[in-house]
């Protein structure tokens, strides 16, 4: 009998091999909350390829790119009050 590693020897069940990163599920807790109340910016609605963020004041654009960064999607803006 030929000996083995236990990389070779451990599979997981959606065929990943070990060690891989895997994706993190886009929800509305990605962006962190200090950030959020900082730069007074908020998940809102979740969409395929868009993500609407809610905001007050009107965001600076590096704040958006962090966002379309973090969340990996285009933005879309909703303006609302605190």
């Amino acid at each position: 009998m030929a000996s083995s590693s236990v990389d070779e020897v451990v599979t997981l069940v959606d065929g990943e091999p070990p060690g891989e990163d895997l994706p993190v599920p886009l929800t509305a807790q990605i962006l962190p909350y200090a950030f959020a109340k900082r730069h007074g910016v908020l998940i809102g609605q979740i969409e395929d390829a868009a993500v609407n963020l809610l905001h007050y004041a009107s965001p600076d654009p590096v704040i958006l790119a962090e966002v379309s960064r973090i969340t990996g999607c285009k933005i879309s803006l909703s303006s609302t009050t605190e």
